[in-house]
């Protein structure tokens, strides 16, 4: 502020105006000069060509195309003043731009954006009749005054990357709509008596000027920074005798706590010791023009710069179709939003930091805050408020608020590049054991390597992401471009298949390994269909088991073509080898977990359209649980066909982790039913057996564990007591049992208080449970104790917990002083 206030021509000190290649905070690029060759951050747009030169003294309407720019307001309000202009005693009133393209606007594309530009408007791109009264040249004349003059956006770029004027035309031509209903017909004023009647509006002040009715509108001075301001009100002339323009602006929080004695005094008081941030700016009139344009002409002007910016990426977006997947998607906003990171909400067009300032300094002054189009994604309330919209279905203000990026693909992208590694490998390593495939699957999907992927695919070209003017805060590129790949996987898989996802991967893997590439491809068959391609059900006859297992079928309705795959589900890892399933399950419970998260993940996408990744993870997390898959095996008796060997009858379903053994047997059927009768059998099942419990999950708030929930109380509670936060504290008590059953006792502390014990398989567990107890035993110490109560009141009634074992002289005990 210090250096900008000491520039020649400064305004006022509280006054921002724009600077070429400059932001607020500095620099506006601190890149180097390789980096700023490449990223459409950098106004590097792939596919872009010189465009061929208009005729200056021609409309050109053979080369152009033409759409009629319409910006909105949604708050409706509609007293806001507007330009407009006075010729032959008719009124000319400023309804938006004309824009002339030298590419068609890709129709596949909606024609509007996906985030909204500036908050509280929004815009759309008609087609309609273009007029014919201009020529090139008056439209440039009226595009450098209106960007260069009024909005001083300096760092606008309207060629192809590294080109100017000489190289190529721009672009697009703007041409402005100032229009008349007179006698119901609709007539728009050409671009020539436009340009006359500004000429026309700009008078200089001068000390007798009456200024009153021109309050709002927009003023310059040339000699001055910035030269274009808005006026909302006129004071009494100063000892120059030129009358006071005053200037309504918003200083940034951070002047808002400066200890600057003028800047304390320019705060008007509103009670209480308290000020606020709009102040009022003074200044003479003395050198300044009147420009007989409302704020209007600006924001339509912003928005123009962003519509461009938008329609190059959605050309950009076409290209990358053409040139690198070698395919069209059904719905081209996938792709869009598959690059789309999170830090990036649209597009200004040029400098983001040039169009704010110029907005605040010629846009319209509204002392109400302006409603932010954003979802808080952290935050307990906000998490209960969208997990109650899951429940009442009434997502309405969640579609309102929602903000588009790739996080939600990346959700589901995830999950896909999971199952389609994982089903590769379980493919081409049918003797490997779980151990191997998992540390193999782990190498393909980490950060590095779908970074990696990424670029060879080029993304790094196309991701859209703000641009930070600090290095030192630039983010992880890695990691953006391992989600924007996971993410365009998502988008894929959507408009196609999981098979061109598998051929995608297997290309970009094995580009140059022609042997490795056939054997991703083309798998051999699973070992269990190899012998008998058409199924092995005549086996059925001759095997004891195999009959028994048709009971099983019968019961869920799902008829095996190769029932050895079933059989294989119910085959543990005490079994040893055997001719009839030829292995365990532990390869098949591999499988099937990622075939259960894609499933999952598949439906929680489409189910609710508007909510963040962050909730339909939660959800996920509840619905593939132990917990939940074991109450599953249980409804379908899947315990009763289980093969047990001589000798383990007793240990089955009885010792460790029983809930987790249950689970497993879940996710080798789905495993075993992918194989046999492929993906939409699986997600048919789920939809039956999984998802009727999401709505009682939601209710229940079982996606919300113990241990957050009391953390959270803990901190409610602070909150109502202005204190600081007793965070929940867990201390082992003691631990028995054998080394192959182990028990955990757990206590939980609040403030050196315990408040209740919890036992466990694992310490995880027995933290849960302490937690568990401890907002059920002491509801009254927290606000939200309700909450508590019905978290666990239906898991209570689906499981009662059993009592611990209690400890023998032949346990080895390990008593923990945790109290002391």
């Amino acid at each position: 502020m210090d250096r900008r206030s000491r520039q020649q021509g400064c305004l006022n000190k509280f006054i921002v105006y724009n600077e070429p290649n400059r932001s607020r905070e500095g620099p506006v690029c601190k890149c180097s000069k390789e980096e700023r060759k490449t990223g459409m951050h950098h106004g590097c747009y792939p596919g872009e060509k010189p465009i061929r030169h208009c005729i200056r003294n021609s409309n050109n309407l053979d080369k152009l195309h033409h759409y009629v720019l319409k910006v909105f307001k949604m708050s409706k309000d509609s007293a806001l003043p507007k330009s407009y202009i006075e010729l032959d005693d008719e009124v000319f009133y400023f309804e938006g731009f004309s824009l002339f393209l030298h590419e068609p606007y890709p129709e596949r594309f909606p024609a509007t954006s996906l985030n909204g530009l500036y908050d509280d408007y929004c815009w759309e791109l008609v087609k309609e009749p273009p007029p014919t009264h201009f020529t090139i040249e008056e439209l440039e004349a009226f595009h450098d005054y209106l960007f260069g003059n009024i909005l001083e956006v300096f760092d606008l770029k309207r060629f192809p990357f590294g080109m100017n004027l000489v190289e190529s035309c721009p672009f697009y031509h703007c041409f402005p709509r100032f229009v008349s209903n007179k006698k119901k017909e609709k007539r728009i004023l050409s671009m020539s008596d436009v340009l006359d009647s500004l000429r026309r509006m700009m008078v200089p002040i001068s000390k007798s000027s009456k200024l009153e009715k021109k309050v709002g509108q927009l003023f310059l001075n040339p000699e001055k920074r910035p030269k274009t301001i808005r006026i909302d009100k006129i004071g009494s002339p100063g000892s120059d005798g030129f009358p006071k323009l005053i200037h309504n602006t918003v200083l940034p929080s951070a002047m808002f706590s400066s200890k600057d004695s003028e800047l304390f005094r320019m705060f008007p008081r509103i009670g209480r010791g308290r000020s606020t941030r709009y102040v009022d700016i003074s200044f003479s009139g003395n050198g300044y023009y009147e420009t007989g344009l409302f704020p209007d002409f600006a924001i339509h002007g912003l928005h123009l710069i962003g519509v461009i910016a938008q329609t190059r990426i959605r050309w950009t977006i076409c290209h990358f179709e053409e040139t690198v997947l070698k395919f069209q998607l059904k719905d081209p906003v996938t792709v869009e939003l598959a690059l789309m990171h999170p830090s990036f909400k649209a597009s200004y067009g040029t400098n983001a930091s040039q169009c704010r300032t110029a907005l605040a300094n010629c846009g319209y002054f509204e002392t109400a805050p302006r409603p932010k189009k954003t979802v808080k994604r952290r935050g307990f309330e906000t998490l209960l408020d969208a997990m109650n919209v899951l429940v009442f279905g009434n997502d309405k203000e969640f579609e309102e608020e929602f903000v588009f990026d790739n996080e939600r693909l990346e959700f589901l992208g995830d999950a896909v590049v999971g199952f389609v590694t994982t089903t590769r490998l379980f493919l081409m390593y049918p003797y490997a054991d779980e151990g191997f495939l998992a540390t193999s699957r782990s190498a393909l999907v980490r950060n590095e390597t779908l970074a990696y992927l990424a670029k060879k695919l080029g993304l790094h070209e196309y991701l859209l992401h703000s641009h930070s003017s600090d290095p030192s805060n630039q983010m992880d590129v890695d990691h953006a471009l391992a989600n924007a790949f996971e993410a365009l996987m998502g988008a894929i898989f959507i408009d196609k298949n999981a098979k061109v996802i598998d051929e995608l991967l297997g290309k970009l893997m094995f580009e140059d390994s022609s042997e490795a590439l056939e054997k991703w491809s083309k798998p051999d068959e699973y070992l269990l269909k190899r012998d008998y391609l058409e199924g092995d059900r005549h086996l059925i006859d001759h095997i004891e088991y195999l009959k028994n297992l048709t009971k099983l079928e019968d019961d869920i309705g799902i008829y095996f073509k190769h029932i050895r795959i079933l059989a294989r589900v119910f085959t543990k890892r005490c079994i040893g080898d055997n001719f009839l399933t030829m292995g365990d399950n532990q390869t098949l419970e591999f499988l099937g977990d990622s075939v259960l998260q894609l499933a999952i993940t598949i439906q929680l996408y489409l189910m609710f359209p508007f909510h963040n990744e962050g909730n339909m993870s939660l959800l996920r997390s509840c619905l593939v649980s132990n917990h939940t898959q074991s109450l599953i095996c249980d409804d379908l008796g899947f315990e009763k066909f289980v093969i047990i060997p001589p000798g383990y009858e007793s240990q089955l379903f009885t010792c460790g982790d029983i809930r987790k053994d249950k689970a497993d047997l879940m996710e080798a059927f789905l495993g075993a039913l992918y194989i046999d009768k492929g993906l939409d059998a699986c997600c048919a099942f789920c939809d039956v057996c999984y998802f009727p419990r999401l709505k009682r999950f939601i209710i229940s708030q079982t996606w919300n564990d113990p241990k957050s929930l009391l953390q959270q109380c803990c901190l409610l509670l602070r909150s109502e007591m202005n204190e600081k936060p007793h965070v929940p504290i867990y201390k082992l008590l003691s631990q028995f049992g054998p080394t192959n059953a182990r028990q955990y006792v757990v206590g939980v502390y609040i403030a050196g208080n315990r408040l209740a014990e919890g036992v466990g398989t694992n310490m995880k567990q027995a933290e849960m449970d302490a937690a568990a107890e401890a907002l059920l035993v002491n509801a009254y110490l927290f606000p939200i104790s309700a909450i508590a109560k019905s978290l666990y009141s239906l898991r209570n009634q689906e499981t009662v917990k059993e009592p611990p074992e209690k400890k023998s002289k032949q346990d080895d005990v390990i008593q923990n002083s945790a109290d002391e």
